[in-house]
């Protein structure tokens, strides 16, 4: 039981660090790692896992691409459909996490290096600066390198009690 555990919280750093959402999905409906999360009161947080790396992924995409169609976010960051992709690219310039503009008539998007619009939009967040919970890419960073970090110490233990038996 211990050693499953272990494996499912590795498992989805893993999945995180090497941004593959198929494997990730793929993991999350399994159901032993769906168990290894229940029990620790984790399974909604390890869900919440999915859209965090499809934001991770089109954040990615920013420092490869001045403009993309709206189909090639949808499939680079895996995400269902065209209006999901818009939903979610226009919910991340609102919240101030990415700075693009959406054109609908060619369904491009073009992203701007604009830090005065990106501070605005950080500033006045979706409900006028009082949304404190936005995080910024470095937090997402900080978050994963512990993550990684307590899934390294639980392999450690997995294989300590292994070894002990």
């Amino acid at each position: 039981m211990a050693a499953s555990i272990g494996t499912a919280y590795y498992e989805l750093t893993e999945c995180f660090r090497q941004r593959d959402m198929s494997k990730l999905r793929t993991l999350l409906s399994a159901p032993e790692a769906a168990d290894a999360f229940n029990r620790d009161q984790n399974l909604g947080l390890a869900k919440q896992c999915l859209p965090a790396l499809q934001r991770r992924l089109v954040l990615q995409l920013t420092s490869t691409y001045l403009t993309l169609s709206l189909e090639d976010i949808r499939t680079k960051a895996h995400i269902g459909s065209i209006a999901e992709t818009e939903s979610l690219l226009f919910d991340m310039i609102t919240r101030g996490q990415l700075c693009a503009q959406i054109d609908h008539e060619s369904n491009h998007v073009v992203f701007t290096d604009d830090g005065d619009q990106h501070e605005e939009a950080s500033a006045a967040g979706p409900s006028g600066g009082a949304d404190e919970s936005v995080r910024t890419a470095a937090d997402l960073d900080r978050q994963i390198t512990q993550m990684l970090a307590i899934a390294r110490q639980l392999k450690k233990y997995e294989n300590d009690i292994i070894v002990a038996e």
